[in-house]
C-alpha cells in the first residue's frame, strides 16, 4: 500500500508505526501525517490534498469535462482531439 508523506519530506528517513486501522508516519519523532490503514487489493495509494504542493493541487480538479470545455473554447479542431485522446482504446 502507498501512503502520503508532506512533499517537504519526500526522500527523507521516516518511522511507521502501524495499527490495525491507523498508519502513522514520523520524522525525527514527530508525526507528519496518519492515514486509516488501506485494506484489499495491493498497491492502493493514500493521498492526501495537503501533501502535496501547491502547483500540484490545482491539477485535481482537471477532468474530462474541464478538457472538453476548454478544448470546446479553443475551436472544433480541438475539440474533435481531445474527444478522440479519451475515446483511444490502448488495447
Amino acid at each position: 500500500m502507498n501512503y502520503s508523506v508532506p512533499y517537504e519530506y519526500m526522500k527523507k528517513k521516516v518511522e511507521i508505526r502501524m495499527t490495525r486501522n491507523v498508519i502513522e508516519i514520523f520524522h525525527e519523532s514527530n508525526r507528519i501525517a496518519s492515514h486509516a490503514r488501506l485494506r484489499g487489493l495491493p498497491n492502493q495509494y493514500s493521498t492526501l490534498t495537503e501533501h502535496m504542493p501547491v502547483n500540484h493541487q490545482k491539477y485535481l480538479d482537471w477532468d474530462g469535462e474541464k478538457f472538453r470545455k476548454w478544448a470546446k473554447r479553443i475551436g472544433p479542431a480541438t475539440e474533435m482531439v481531445i474527444e478522440s485522446m479519451f475515446n483511444f482504446k490502448t488495447n
